[in-house]
């Protein structure tokens, strides 16, 4: 039980220091396609090349053109690093030509 008990802190002090998951709404324009091999690229270049993410999953929104980011990551460091990767400016840039306004930015507090 001592053991149990020692675990539960870690575990606690431990997803206290992750920031808190990130969901980014992205709304296309209706007159061009998603590129979805830009998103996936996207995921998998997050997944591999950045060591503080804890996933970085995308969804399709309730309409047709809105695509849904979850994301999170260890420290506020790692989060912050995000924006700094090649791989998030250039894909980032692919597939900002086809969004149709600025994603919307969603901080979620786990409980």
């Amino acid at each position: 039980m001592h053991a149990n008990k020692k675990d539960n802190i870690a575990n606690n002090s431990l997803a206290k220091s992750r920031v808190d998951e990130l969901s980014n709404r992205y709304k296309r324009d209706e007159k061009k396609i998603w590129p979805e091999e830009a998103v996936k690229k996207m995921s998998e270049a997050v997944k591999i090349n950045e060591p503080g993410n804890l996933y970085y999953d995308v969804y399709r929104g309730e309409e047709e053109t809105t695509y849904i980011v979850m994301e999170r990551y260890e420290s506020q460091s790692d989060l912050d690093a995000h924006s700094q990767y090649d791989h998030f400016r250039n894909i980032g840039a692919e597939m900002g030509q086809y969004m149709s306004e600025p994603p919307e930015v969603k901080i979620l507090k786990s409980l």
